[in-house]
């Protein structure tokens, strides 16, 4: 994939093919940073304020993009609620080698069953809600050679408003999101809010919690320090020997096994026998690993739009091609269906043209985006004998029109990258169904304005006025910028810590991503769509295809070491059987992902109409009397 600034996440990549949050989903099989520490090239030991500014603002921008599958970000606290010391981690005490696997030379607070929980505010940047609270734990590193030392993790917590029954572990997708935001202590809306929406009853009996998957900026963060001309160069290869330099056996240790047995820790020092269990999307998969590994310390489970067992990972590329023009086309119909709200076109056909019309607006380029097929309508004047004929042909010249325009502007190096932004106003699109409306609304807007005002604009500003605290965010980056502008102290404080935080935690998610799916890969490439997938990334093609192409073909993973097949998840041992929720027209897993989960791990299935990802992050509403059912029992 072509080489991209850290500084904003590619639009159509995947924070996990999945992925719920602001994508995350972290993207699934984005390009690489050129450096992944804190020290950036040619800046000493911090992100400057510019830098990071430019990442906050863009942010607000791509929360909803596709690489995370929900659209819309969380509900963030308010800069001042959020700049405050980080949790204090665990502390105590015990020396001795434990069942549990700590290390002889281990101290005491490697031993989970010694830790005791300081809950505290969660750090910086973490955009937690304002009941939520933190605590650090130490697990093994690695958990077949124990010895070999410890890493920390970061866990967030909701507690139950009313008398506990229990708590709920939740886990966001990806893979290697993000995961301490993702749950919410509002009621439903029944609209998309990027956020996990539980039932008022659950928030009123259940404790949420969620524990930062291993790797990321709120633990022990995975650093892999790349240079230049290593980033550039295709394939994973680069990336593993970047990351073994930096921390020696790491990487290696980023798998949803071993993450998995992190949540158990966790429920160790929780002091919980049994854990209640959701997960979104991948955190379906990892979730049902854990009740694989642990059925005796699992009760309840949602497994919630989970990818297929049988995807993991470049099974997925090549089987969601297909749903995913389905949607952009059913989208651009839905539009002309409504023509007499948006006035963008009374065919699909239409629609496009207006879209690429403000496209070439804002970004002077051609969307990478296939042109809908010609429909009836818009060869009206055609006598029915021959409009059959005449939709192919007029279909068939649209395409090679577009991918004319689309290829003479990939030799226009910025052009490229600009067209890799051109796709972002549809990100949201592309997962929710329920983001439609205000998508198609700022279209037209935008193309409705003379001189057409620029689409990422508007969307920015629709984002922050559902969020006002993303506004807050982009005055205190503009702030930092300014002072920077103004002044050469080094000297950093705690809102330089929150915005420094957002901005590495992008890097880290895409970082984890890649690792996991490179580390345990259950399929093999298909190699078939590798020059396919190279022609339409640098050729200007239909850049959602490419980036699935991409997974498929095995790319991102040409030269790394090893490959370790994701364990087979089984739910025979369960006592009590999941709850499966999952959408018929799923674009981020694919309308199968549900059911194959559903018949490994049993239980039954609640499958709602859309195309859509993340029951609970979109739909909370119409699903919250099902989900509610299911812990009452």
């Amino acid at each position: 994939m072509v080489w991209r600034s850290p500084f904003r996440p590619h639009p159509l990549s995947e924070s996990s093919p999945m992925t719920t949050h602001r994508n995350p989903h972290a993207r699934f099989n984005q390009r690489r940073s050129t450096h992944r520490k804190t020290g950036l090239p040619g800046f000493s030991g911090s992100v400057p304020s510019k830098t990071i500014a430019a990442a906050v603002m863009a942010a607000t921008l791509t929360l909803s993009a596709p690489g995370f599958a929900h659209a819309g970000p969380y509900p963030h606290p308010t800069p001042q609620d959020s700049a405050t010391e980080p949790a204090v981690p665990s502390d105590a005490p015990s020396s001795n080698k434990s069942s549990d696997g700590a290390s002889d030379t281990a101290k005491p607070e490697d031993n989970p069953a010694a830790q005791k929980l300081k809950w505290g505010p969660c750090p910086p940047g973490s955009m937690t809600v304002e009941r939520a609270q933190c605590a650090t734990i130490t697990v093994p590193k690695d958990y077949a050679y124990p010895d070999v030392g410890t890493i920390e993790l970061t866990m967030s917590k909701i507690p139950a408003k009313g008398t506990k029954k229990g708590t709920i572990a939740g886990n966001i997708g990806g893979p290697g999101l993000d995961a301490l935001a993702m749950f919410t202590d509002k009621a439903p809306q029944n609209k998309s809010a990027g956020h996990i929406q539980m039932p008022t009853d659950v928030l009123e009996h259940y404790d949420l919690v969620a524990v930062e998957p291993r790797g990321l900026t709120f633990g022990t963060p995975l650093e892999c320090d790349e240079g230049l001309l290593e980033s550039l160069v295709p394939g994973g290869g680069n990336l593993y020997r970047a990351c073994q330099r930096t921390q020696p056996g790491y990487v290696d240790t980023i798998t949803t096994e071993n993450t998995a047995r992190d949540l158990e820790e966790a429920r160790k020092v929780l002091g919980e026998d049994k854990l209640n269990l959701y997960g979104v999307s991948y955190g379906g998969l990892l979730m049902a690993t854990y009740a694989t590994l642990f059925p005796e310390h699992t009760n309840k489970m949602v497994l919630d739009s989970s990818m297929s067992p049988n995807d993991a990972w470049f099974g997925l590329g090549g089987s969601r091609i297909k749903i995913r023009k389905e949607a952009m086309n059913a989208f651009f119909d839905w539009i002309a269906q409504n023509d007499d709200k948006y006035h963008l076109g009374k065919t699909p056909r239409e629609v496009y043209k207006s879209f690429t019309r403000v496209i070439k607006a804002t970004y002077n380029v051609t969307p990478p985006l296939t042109p809908p097929p010609a429909n009836r309508d818009d060869v009206s004047a055609v006598p029915d004998d021959y409009a059959d004929s005449a939709v192919k042909l007029l279909s068939a010249v649209d395409y090679v029109y577009w991918r004319s325009h689309t290829f003479t502007e990939s030799f226009d190096i910025l052009k490229r990258f600009g067209a890799q932004q051109a796709l972002s106003p549809l990100g949201e699109a592309l997962y929710p169904q329920q983001s439609w409306p205000d998508t198609a609304a700022a279209i037209a807007e935008s193309a409705s304005s003379d001189p057409i005002k620029p689409l990422d604009e508007i969307l920015v500003e629709k984002e922050k006025e559902r969020t006002p605290e993303l506004a807050k965010l982009e005055e205190m980056a503009k702030k930092k910028a300014e002072e920077a502008d103004n002044s050469n102290s080094d000297e950093t404080d705690a809102e330089d810590e929150m915005l420094k935080n957002i901005f590495m935690q992008q890097i880290q998610m895409g970082l984890v991503n890649q690792t996991i799916m490179c580390n345990e890969n259950a399929n093999p490439p298909a190699r078939s769509e590798y020059i396919p997938s190279l022609i339409n990334q640098y050729t200007g093609g239909d850049q959602f295809v490419a980036v699935d192409q991409m997974i498929a073909s095995g790319q991102e993973c040409d030269g790394w070491p090893h490959n370790k097949p994701i364990m087979k998840v089984n739910g025979d041992k369960l006592a009590v059987k999941p709850l499966s929720l999952g959408y018929d027209k799923d674009t981020a897993v694919t309308p199968h992902g549900a059911p194959e989960m559903r018949d490994a791990m049993g239980g039954t299935l609640h499958t709602f109409k859309g195309y859509s990802h993340g029951v609970l992050g979109g739909n909370a509403a119409d699903a919250a009397d099902i989900v509610s059912e299911y812990f009452r029992d």
